[in-house]
């Protein structure tokens, strides 16, 4: 089967390029999204795996989020990628291949992450930037379990032409919390993101059900990366 991965996620580009050598385009701008699925087209690409971003759930006030959710995105760039997924439908169904979207929730292990810069100021012995009050919500979901999914679906039939999937831990996570994970003493104020949503919260039963269910633990992983 031939195939491929595209990417919009800026933050999991090198990661994810490091993994699957050749077999990823990253689209930087929505106008290429158009011109890299006809050059699929054209390469006669059987299946594509689509990376987009749980952020499409917007602000929503029943959690855990469900992949059959509408799309509320609070951005340009998340309205981007919801954009991509409609086109890859679109495009799938008129050229029959398969499109799998994968909507992984907060990634860390990327060096990009809060998680990630955290851990950065606590090597450095300073303090790290809360912005906002620090109660807003994240499902944590380490980049490795990521990429699980990701090359689980380079091969694995699935039954209909196109399959949504959320990739996460079905677990919320304050910005407090992780200070106090880190064991901060303190932390400074910085202001809160105008467009950022208050929680997120995979929901996981598909993942679950397909036995994909994430190895890596945040609490542990914190645990253990202090220690070292």
């Amino acid at each position: 089967m031939k195939q491929i991965i595209i990417n919009q996620r800026p933050e999991l580009k090198k990661s994810i390029e490091k993994a699957f050598d050749g077999k990823v385009i990253s689209i930087n701008k929505l106008g290429d999204l158009s011109v890299a699925y006809n050059k699929l087209i054209e390469g006669k690409i059987e299946r594509v795996i689509y990376i987009s971003s749980y952020k499409l759930y917007g602000e929503k006030t029943r959690f855990p989020s469900e992949e059959g959710f509408k799309p509320d995105p609070l951005e340009e760039n998340t309205f981007n990628i919801w954009v991509g997924e409609l086109l890859g439908e679109m495009y799938a169904k008129r050229n029959e291949f398969e499109f799998i979207i994968l909507r992984p929730f907060s990634i860390y292990g990327t060096g990009e992450s809060v998680i990630d810069k955290f851990l950065d100021c606590k090597n450095k012995n300073i303090l790290p930037t809360v912005f906002g009050s620090g109660e807003q919500t994240r499902d944590f979901i380490k980049i490795t379990d990521v990429i699980k999914v990701m090359k689980y679906f380079l091969d694995k039939p699935i039954e209909k032409n196109s399959l949504i999937l959320n990739i996460g831990t079905g677990v919320q996570t304050s910005i407090l919390d992780l200070i106090d994970l880190f064991k901060f003493k303190d932390y400074e104020q910085g202001k809160r993101y105008k467009w950022e949503v208050k929680q997120s919260q995979a929901s996981t039963e598909q993942i679950v059900f397909m036995d994909l269910k994430p190895e890596v633990e945040l609490e542990k992983y914190i645990g253990e990366a202090l220690i070292k």
